[in-house]
């Protein structure tokens, strides 16, 4: 069953969420509803939903910052952003972090509705695939190591699993199972693309997997899930334009290594060097 995480800090919305239809008969559990944002990333970490439903503007911590926080945990999770306000800027930045959905309110029940089966829909079409290309995995393992018993004992190679590969699936030897190359492209891609908006979507078509199978292959092969990795290469591009280019504004270094919200990048700069931009621009001198 999709399990889904509800936030607003306005009871009579989150209730009327939870409550709006039986979402058991849709296959979700509700397993939590949060009146702050604080709660609401609380129980994310424990409860690890596959869908979240957010008010942009909470006490505590902010839709938008929540939204963050689920990224950098590197998990495809669906975020449907709730927001009172018309603003440009907090729908393009909710886009930029990945939101499936960004609806304003008063939201009809419909329209909530329609938006939360339709991502249901598409995780479950992910989980499809992430099933067949596990199938097509084990089948890979076990005709090499067929082939290999046969080639050591003279026997016969064993005939393929017979048909052509389901659409969406790799071929033999194009999946993770063909060495190190997915690996190396993405590397190659995130190195490239890093001021862009991480898509997991294109990570995935790169390496031929699905979203969720790029991330577990990512963690087990580099030791830190995408997110956490592109984090790191963001700060060291930002270090290089702190030493190289002297009197470039803050918010520019954040620019110019993806973030918009610059007060943001600075305190990620700070976790992962103990600096702040300033700090350490003028450390450097």
């Amino acid at each position: 069953m999709i399990r889904m995480l509800v936030a607003d800090d306005e009871r009579i919305i989150r209730d009327g969420i939870v409550n709006i239809v039986d979402w058991t008969e849709h296959g979700i559990e509700v397993v939590g509803a949060a009146a702050d944002g604080m709660l609401a990333k609380t129980m994310y970490e424990a409860k690890q939903p596959d869908i979240v439903v957010t008010d942009i503007r909470m006490p505590k911590l902010e839709g938008l910052e929540l939204l963050r926080a689920i990224r950098e945990d590197g998990r495809d999770v669906k975020v449907i952003i709730l927001s009172g306000y018309e603003d440009f800027k907090y729908a393009q930045e909710a886009i930029r972090l990945g939101a499936s959905d960004y609806l304003l309110k008063p939201i009809m029940p419909d329209s909530l509705v329609a938006a939360v089966l339709d991502v249901k829909e598409e995780l479950e079409r992910q989980r499809r695939q992430l099933a067949e290309l596990e199938r097509l995995r084990t089948y890979e393992a076990a005709a090499r190591d067929a082939r290999t018993e046969n080639a050591e004992g003279g026997g016969t190679a064993p005939p393929s699993s017979g048909g052509e590969p389901a659409d969406g699936e790799p071929a033999q030897g194009e999946s993770a199972g063909g060495g190190e190359r997915w690996l190396e492209a993405t590397l190659a891609y995130l190195r490239e693309h890093y001021d862009e908006p991480l898509s997991l979507k294109k990570l995935a078509d790169i390496a031929y997997l699905s979203p969720n199978y790029v991330c577990s292959l990512f963690k087990d092969a580099m030791g830190q899930n995408i997110s956490e990795y592109l984090a790191e290469l963001r700060v060291e591009k930002a270090k290089e334009l702190l030493e190289e280019e002297n009197g470039i504004k803050a918010y520019e270094v954040a620019q110019r290594v993806g973030y918009s919200d610059s007060r943001y990048f600075n305190r990620l700069f700070k976790r992962y060097t103990g600096y702040n931009l300033s700090d350490y621009r003028a450390r450097r001198r």
